[in-house]
């Protein structure tokens, strides 16, 4: 680290990606700007390429472990955290349920499941049928968790979204296969009136790719 670049960088994957996504695409560019970063897996078999697929409050519990153990590799204070789908509500959960807010200094979402996701519908209306909401329970725990009006989403914004002592920064295309701007941006908070947002809408992302969600570099 270096006084232009004095946190470390915790880069948080999406759904069922491990961290080699981030390692191969948005690692070497932070690097190359002088970050020092870490990726690490979670919500998963260990060496397994599918992760973040486990329930999310375990997850939140193994990505307050990661940041503790660079805290201290690095001796910083703070860090900041990068989160892709998943990957952008987890650190909300982080930071507003265990503690998170002493040791993250921004938190940067990318597409981020802010405010949980509804899938045009399908994870809310899946969740309310008993048998639905066990196979999505046994097949993929972690969509439980984040589909809109769930539990874990009414337990992520207890006392607001946001910290005050937090920057937040949402990066959200208007064209996302998965997650609406609605979905992404975090919601104004007069009570954290220090608390710096900004969510920037990139309504070109998609368009030499056609829409999707993934991670692109």
């Amino acid at each position: 680290m270096t006084p232009a670049r004095p946190r470390p960088v915790v880069l948080v994957n999406g759904t069922v990606e491990d961290s080699d996504a981030n390692r191969s695409r948005l690692a070497p560019r932070l690097a190359a700007d002088g970050y020092c970063v870490y990726v690490f897996n979670y919500g998963g078999t260990p060496g397994s390429p599918i992760q973040q697929t486990g329930p999310m409050r375990t997850s939140a519990r193994q990505l307050a472990g990661f940041v503790d153990t660079v805290l201290a590799a690095t001796g910083a204070r703070t860090a900041d955290l990068v989160g892709h789908s998943q990957g952008g509500l987890l650190p909300l959960y982080y930071i507003n349920r265990l503690g998170g807010d002493t040791k993250v200094h921004r938190m940067v979402g990318l597409e981020p499941a802010s405010r949980g996701v509804h899938a045009y519908g399908l994870l809310p209306l899946i969740s309310a049928v008993p048998a639905g909401s066990a196979l999505l329970g046994a097949t993929l725990p972690a969509a439980v968790d984040f589909t809109a009006g769930s539990d874990f989403m009414r337990e992520t914004a207890q006392g607001g979204y946001t910290r005050a002592d937090v920057q937040y920064t949402t990066v959200i295309s208007r064209t996302d296969a998965l997650i609406t701007v609605a979905e992404a941006q975090l919601p104004p908070a007069p009570n954290t009136p220090s608390r710096r947002s900004a969510t920037r809408c990139c309504p070109s992302c998609h368009r030499s790719r056609g829409r999707g969600h993934r991670l692109r570099p």
